[in-house]
């Protein structure tokens, strides 16, 4: 009864303003399905650009701009204008729901929808537990096959990151100066945690064990190394690793198609820690074909993914919140309530000189959880249709 989908679905026709007509369903646990038309006023001077495609822009340009940008008013307002016309007509069917699960392909492409600020100056992230799914198809999927979460820290993890990446590679890839840490902050939350550092985080070691099935015997996988993303081909997107050969000339890959064509998993999440993971072919309604998808078809329930380059100090500072709130018995198991903590924990961080360097959002809403959210909630669902006592 806290919870509701929602979905934002556009014209298929091409039309010249922008994103109209465009309209939006919220689906809750009982009645029909609300549909609601959003009429979004039309520029002269932008006709071409929707406060969607503006925001995004703001929020990836912050990402890759070398200072660090600390006024986050100018992207504010931009948020505010894009929550009017995008969201905040969908607030008179969402009385008393503070979950949501985004259902909308195209959306979650772009950015994500706990970076909109309501008129009240209060971000989605701090309204509402947010998690995404590619499909419909695929939320039901996962809340079918649910795990009760208090099973899932007891499970083995398997961290693999700071990859000793080869000196000639023709990319030049650096070491992640912040991956050691979160690690190690990781694995000393993690009772039964494997780690695959330096020399030996190299794709070899991975094909090896799931050569030998021993891939789904893992609760968590964790990656901290960089990816690359293949828009036009897909399944070529991969998670750079050491050299499967010391001394080797290049590093290694970890292709998608690798995973998704021999993986077996039964992971209650992967957290796909380099930039741009959650990127790859768009599709009309199943989500970006590459990382992310690899990663669901070789069975794992949630992911967590990013949006556009993340910042390495601000990913070590998130990661280390996030899994610390995961650990934590009070949470349940709940990723997605998690992941919103530590987003909150990422804006409020004060460094030495008292200023907060990541409360923009594009240091802090880049990292979005996908699948199956997890949680106490799940775990008495599937008691209720067991018919167990909750």
């Amino acid at each position: 009864d806290d919870e509701a989908l929602v979905s934002w679905v556009r014209s298929p026709s091409p039309v010249y303003a922008g994103d109209d007509p465009l309209w939006a369903c919220v689906v809750r646990a009982h009645g029909p399905i609300r549909w609601l038309r959003l009429d979004h006023p039309v520029r002269p001077h932008a006709r071409t650009v929707t406060s969607r495609d503006a925001l995004w822009s703001e929020l990836r340009a912050t990402s890759m701009w070398p200072r660090r940008v600390e006024d986050a008013l100018p992207v504010a307002r931009m948020a505010e204008r894009m929550e009017r016309e995008w969201f905040a007509p969908l607030e008179t069917q969402l009385a008393g729901v503070r979950k949501l699960v985004v259902c909308a392909p195209d959306l979650m492409a772009g950015g994500p929808l706990g970076a909109l600020r309501d008129a009240h100056g209060h971000w989605l992230a701090e309204r509402y537990t947010i998690s995404y799914s590619p499909s419909a198809l695929l939320f039901v999927h996962e809340r079918e096959r649910t795990r009760d979460p208090r099973q899932v820290r007891a499970r083995p993890a398997l961290l693999v990151g700071d990859p000793a990446y080869a000196a000639a590679d023709p990319e030049h890839w650096p070491r992640l100066a912040g991956s050691t840490g979160e690690m190690r902050a990781i694995a000393a939350l993690w009772p039964r945690a494997t780690l695959l550092t330096g020399a030996d985080a190299r794709a070899g070691s991975l094909r090896a064990l799931a050569a030998a099935g021993s891939l789904a015997g893992y609760g968590l996988l964790h990656f901290s190394a960089h990816a690359t993303v293949e828009v036009h081909s897909a399944l070529d997107a991969a998670i750079v690793l050491a050299p499967d050969t010391p001394g080797a000339p290049t590093s290694s890959r970890l292709l998608a198609r690798e995973v998704a064509h021999t993986w077996k998993l039964d992971a209650d999440l992967v957290c796909l820690a380099g930039c741009q993971t959650s990127i790859g072919l768009p599709s009309a309604s199943d989500g970006a074909f590459g990382l992310q998808e690899a990663f669901l078809a070789a069975g794992a329930r949630s992911l967590l993914v990013t949006l556009w380059p993340v910042d390495d100090a601000a990913t070590a500072l998130l990661m280390a919140a996030f899994y610390a709130r995961l650990a934590d018995p009070a949470s349940g198991g709940d990723r997605a309530l998690a992941l919103g903590g530590a987003q909150a924990d990422l804006r409020a961080y004060r460094s030495p000189d008292g200023g907060h360097p990541y409360a923009h959002p594009g240091y802090w809403s880049p990292f979005v959880l996908v699948g199956d959210a997890g949680g106490d909630d799940a775990a008495t669902r599937l008691r209720r249709r067991a018919g167990a006592p909750s």
